[in-house]
């Protein structure tokens, strides 16, 4: 997941110097905030999670590492963002949304508690890869950490959605800018930057430029 995780970050202009409120919808044991707080003195990270083992182990993982003051995780027990609207400047989902409940709903939910001057970004799996590879792709991972996440990396894959499946729930949701890419096994979709922002701007990520 370290490689997948600097990819991310690659992927996110400005995120090297962010300093506000991130969201991370499906953020499992928060691996991926206890990384970023490591590199990112003054952003505050929230994160929400279908599974309280997974909140639990992610808060016992950032308090050994001293960021319990820093990440908040809640178990997530439905589709709705228990945020008030304009909250965070950053909302971010990373393999999750396959496992999304509502998936229209929560995009919704994510346009309302994100700063209108903010980002989104949401990655995943998509399922129009070929699924060969992805299945040795995913005996690998199994040899290395275990069959059953070799197993869960499967299960994923069979629940992801499609490229273009993530247009029309962008479009049916009348989220207008939001782009999609796609790129080897997975999918990319970013919002809009209103003009006039920029990745220098404390709290404010670039959105990368998308398409396919």
């Amino acid at each position: 997941m370290r490689e997948y995780y600097d990819e991310v970050i690659k992927r996110i202009p400005g995120l090297r110097s962010f300093e506000g409120k991130a969201l991370h919808v499906g953020c499992g044991t928060a691996a991926f905030e206890n990384l970023l707080c490591d590199r990112l003195e003054f952003a505050r990270f929230y994160g929400l999670e279908l599974s309280p083992t997974l909140v639990r182990i992610g808060e016992a993982i950032s308090s050994r590492f001293k960021y319990a003051d820093r990440i908040s995780l809640k178990v997530w027990e439905d589709e709705l963002l228990p945020f008030p609207d304009n909250e965070f400047d950053l909302v971010i989902s990373l393999s999750s949304m396959h496992q999304w409940k509502n998936p229209e709903k929560t995009l919704k939910e994510i346009d309302r508690v994100v700063k209108k001057e903010g980002a989104v970004f949401i990655s995943d799996f998509r399922r129009e890869q070929f699924y060969l590879p992805f299945y040795f792709f995913a005996r690998k991972i199994g040899s290395l950490y275990g069959d059953e996440i070799g197993q869960n990396l499967l299960a994923a894959y069979k629940a992801s959605f499609t490229t273009s499946q993530i247009r029309e729930l962008l479009e049916a949701q009348h989220l207008d800018g939001w782009e999609t890419k796609k790129e080897g096994k997975w999918f990319y979709v970013t919002s809009p930057i209103p003009q006039g922002n920029n990745s220098e701007s404390a709290g404010v990520v670039e959105k990368e430029k998308g398409g396919g």
